[in-house]
């Protein structure tokens, strides 16, 4: 899959690509593009002919319909994630040791959906604004939207009680292990 303009800009303006659990982003194709070649050395691996080529296959499935050709994963509307979002605000805040732990479970997980990246788009702030308890730490700039709830990752793990597990966490979800 690629993109249906090779120079399409991305929505949140972010390029992303992750190889054996690393993960590099830019705002620059150049600079992206120079990231995976990288990524590409450091594990020992042929470097791709075209690096922005895997960049496209690796984002389209996060991307909106309409923004790539062939097939996308159902995408999770930004309107509903910040609704979602919102009904978590003025909640009691969890204790930051369990929020960190929670983050770094959120990083791993598959659905950890890259279809919005609120610290590209600075909805990051409006979160941690409307959760209030606590300040930006750098795992927050890799969390993004937990498909299965359609809520920013940054806002669920900052709550004490965020309400029932929805349908579609994976089996090593926090929020199933009672945390």
């Amino acid at each position: 899959m690629r993109f249906n303009s090779y120079n399409a800009y991305p929505p949140g303006g972010m390029y992303f690509f992750e190889l054996n659990g690393e993960y590099v982003q830019s705002q620059s194709k150049p600079d992206i593009c120079q990231r995976v070649k990288r990524l590409y050395e450091r594990a020992g691996l042929p470097v791709p002919f075209d690096p922005f080529e895997v960049v496209m296959s690796h984002m389209c499935p996060t991307m909106p319909p309409g923004m790539c050709n062939g097939e996308t994963a159902p995408g999770v509307s930004v309107s509903q994630v910040k609704e979602n979002t919102r009904k978590l605000f003025g909640q009691k805040p969890a204790q930051p040791v369990v929020i960190r732990e929670r983050l770094h479970v959120c990083l791993g997980c598959k659905e950890n959906s890259k279809s919005s990246c609120p610290s590209c788009s600075g909805l990051l702030d409006w979160v941690l604004d409307g959760v209030g308890s606590r300040t930006r730490i750098p795992a927050d700039n890799f969390a993004y939207v937990c498909r299965p709830a359609a809520v920013f990752v940054s806002a669920v793990v900052s709550v004490e009680s965020p309400g029932p597990v929805p349908e579609g966490c994976p089996e090593n979800c926090w929020r199933r292990n009672g945390n």
